[in-house]
This record gives structure tokens, C-alpha cells and sequence, in this order.
């Protein structure tokens, strides 16, 4: 993480995923990069953590959350 700026290197990005136990494919990886990307160098990670609550809070609105009820 640089500096409190917000973001993280690409490979930051990636070992993130690892660590989560997240598999994405080449492509995919490439896509969150391409949407995410600050520079050549770095995820803006606040813009991708923003995005998962922005989906996840539509997918609770809609009830698709807790789709075993």
C-alpha cells in the first residue's frame, strides 16, 4: 500500500486474491487491472472496494444474498 494513497501495486493486487484463496483467471485478473488501474504501476483498491459494496448492497436490495432462504 502506497503511502495511505489508496492504492496497490498490480502484484499487491494480485497476491491479495492468493491470499484470499480468490482464483481468477488470466483474463479476468487483466479486466479488475484494466477497470481498476491508476497508472501502469498501480490499483486504485479504494475505487475496487467501493465497487464490491456498490454491488453487493444492489445484490441485498434485490434479495439475492440469501439465496438458501
Amino acid at each position: 500500500i502506497g503511502k495511505n494513497s489508496g492504492t496497490v501495486t498490480i502484484t499487491h493486487f494480485g497476491r491479495i486474491f492468493h491470499y484470499l484463496r480468490i482464483i481468477l483467471g488470466l483474463q479476468e485478473f487483466s479486466l479488475l487491472v484494466k477497470r481498476f488501474a491508476k497508472d501502469a504501476y498501480t490499483i486504485n483498491y479504494v475505487a475496487f472496494l467501493k465497487a464490491i459494496d456498490e454491488t453487493h448492497n444492489y445484490l441485498d436490495k434485490h434479495g439475492m444474498t440469501h439465496l438458501s432462504q
